[in-house]
């Protein structure tokens, strides 16, 4: 596992000011429109280091972030915000925290030693792509990747990032979790393409949670997963999820289970059906390192799962995550490639 993520992190591009730096303190945007901030580098702030809020068409570009009392970047009530190659680190709170904003796209960069990546909360058209998540620290409820929580409508994404967890230097629950959340027919919310390398030893957590209590229109298709913790890829409930063309692969741990399941884990009521697993590929072994590559629990009816996904379980080289996934190619956050065309 060691040396599979010293591999995958030498793949990591340069992100933030480097040596073109600015120094500032603390940052405040708030009620102004058509600001752009560049090659800025913010230290050691007591709260949040950078604040968006009630602002409109904000660019933060190559910022460096680190040692924040709070979370590195926090947008409140914002609209049309990008974030592009940031590098955030050794925050208290998630690296980027979003809340009641539309339109927030979080290209590139890195966030390494938060609380969790980005923590995006009753917001639309939220897009992060082509991000490097490293060694998240929690506590629950945060410790993931990214989060998407009660975010809703057309254009939210997560794509094409890569999301490490090294045992000893992070504390994981879900390298990706959407928490009722629900896209649209003509745009369900995207997971794809991502990379997720490393989870436990939660009993609970591990590598893309949909459905979590609820929520749904979600596709999860073309992501590798290498021993991302307890399970792979889990939906919890909701309605018109597809699982499709994934990668999951873990050796056995003592905290390993499944690699895909379809389960209603909440006691709440909410509706499970209307699901589908296609053509995924699963080398799955649970903690006793007997072969689980699929569960599909019967108060998740009608679930379509592909039977070959149990019948043929074909060995897969953990290797795999080393490789850029198909639907991210055209550059480092996917702009040129087919994950831009929603």
């Amino acid at each position: 596992m060691s040396a599979l993520a010293d591999a995958l992190l030498r793949e990591r591009p340069a992100s933030g000011c480097g040596e073109a730096c600015t120094r500032a303190g603390p940052i405040v945007v708030a009620g102004r429109q058509d600001v752009v901030l560049r090659d800025i580098r913010i230290e050691g702030a007591d709260g949040d280091c950078v604040i968006v809020r009630g602002a409109a068409r904000v660019v933060l570009e190559r910022l460096s972030v680190t040692g924040c009392g709070g979370a590195g970047v926090r947008i409140e009530g914002a609209r049309t915000v990008v974030l592009r190659d940031l590098a955030i680190a050794d925050t208290t709170e998630s690296g980027v925290v979003i809340d009641g904003s539309t339109d927030v796209h979080v290209l590139g960069g890195s966030v390494e030693r938060a609380a969790s990546g980005v923590y995006a909360h009753r917001s639309s058209g939220v897009v992060v792509r082509g991000g490097w998540f490293v060694d998240v620290q929690g506590p629950m409820p945060r410790g993931q990747g990214v989060q998407f929580d009660k975010i809703a409508g057309p254009g939210n994404a997560i794509a094409c990032n890569t999301i490490v967890s090294r045992p000893g230097r992070s504390a994981p629950e879900d390298a990706i979790n959407l928490f009722r959340s629900e896209g649209t027919a003509a745009s369900p919310i995207r997971v794809a393409g991502n990379r997720v390398l490393g989870g436990g030893p939660s009993p609970s957590g591990g590598g893309i949670l949909v459905g979590d209590h609820g929520g749904g229109r979600v596709r999860v298709e073309g992501n590798v997963l290498v021993d991302p913790g307890q399970y792979g890829i889990g939906v919890a409930g909701g309605t018109e999820v597809s699982v499709r063309d994934n990668v999951v692969v873990a050796r056995a741990r003592p905290f390993t289970n499944v690699g895909i399941y379809v389960w209603k884990a909440a006691g709440d009521g909410g509706a499970c059906r209307d699901h589908l697993v296609a053509g995924n590929r699963v080398d799955y072994a649970r903690a006793d390192g007997a072969a689980n590559p699929l569960w599909v629990a019967e108060n998740c009816a009608p679930t379509e799962a592909d039977a070959a996904l149990v019948e043929d379980l074909a060995p897969l080289d953990p290797r795999i995550v080393l490789d850029e996934p198909a639907l991210c190619s055209g550059g480092a956050d996917g702009a040129e490639g087919p994950l831009n065309r929603h």
